[in-house]
């Protein structure tokens, strides 16, 4: 117990100063000694934004690749014919059921041996799906989107926030390994991890 506390301070701690740093750099005035330490030397470049919408833009476009690979992928290595319900349902593996549950019904839609399932699962994910299904009318399509949208500013923000302590090869360095990663699959399918 006292160390789930120890550690939920030190990471409140942690996500307190990552933010407060983002907003001095956003341009509210916050005093920087906090802050910093006193051998803290600031080598980051100032990342414009039509760099963000690059990376954002390249991100997306790489998931779409990533995405066509699997269609041939799944095309060359099954035996019967090709259809798109084989592609969406190689997307929904693992978690991915629960948060189409969840997106579907709700917490409580699926009950298993007298369980609700569905409850260790933040509601967020599920009502991004929602809200793009509002456009797609397909919940595992419109999972893979909002994944794949959410990746992208996902790596988009990656990109600014090293942009603030870093050169911008390093930083879109970063970018170019946390996408191509092996468990990177994980971020166009439709879980939270995008």
């Amino acid at each position: 117990m006292f160390i789930n506390i120890i550690s939920g301070i030190v990471i409140l701690g942690a996500v307190g100063i990552i933010l407060l740093r983002t907003l001095a750099k956003s341009g509210l005035p916050i005093e920087q000694n906090i802050l910093t330490t006193s051998t803290y030397q600031n080598n980051g470049f100032s990342s414009t934004t039509r760099e963000t919408a690059s990376v954002f833009g390249l991100s997306l476009l790489f998931r779409a690749i990533v995405f066509i690979v699997s269609i041939f992928a799944i095309f060359i290595t099954t035996n019967s014919s090709f259809s798109i319900d084989k592609l969406l349902k190689a997307y929904m593996q693992w978690d991915a059921n629960n948060y189409y549950r969840i997106a579907l019904g709700g917490y409580s839609y699926h009950i298993e041996d007298g369980m609700y399932t569905t409850l260790a699962f933040f509601p967020l994910y599920p009502w991004c799906v929602r809200a793009v299904n509002l456009l797609f009318q397909n919940l595992t399509v419109s999972g893979i989107i909002t994944s794949s949208l959410l990746y992208s500013g996902g790596c988009a923000l990656l990109y600014k926030l090293m942009s603030f302590d870093y050169n911008k090869s390093t930083a879109v360095r970063c970018v170019v390994f946390i996408s191509i990663f092996p468990h990177s699959f994980f971020f166009g399918t439709m879980m939270s991890e995008s």
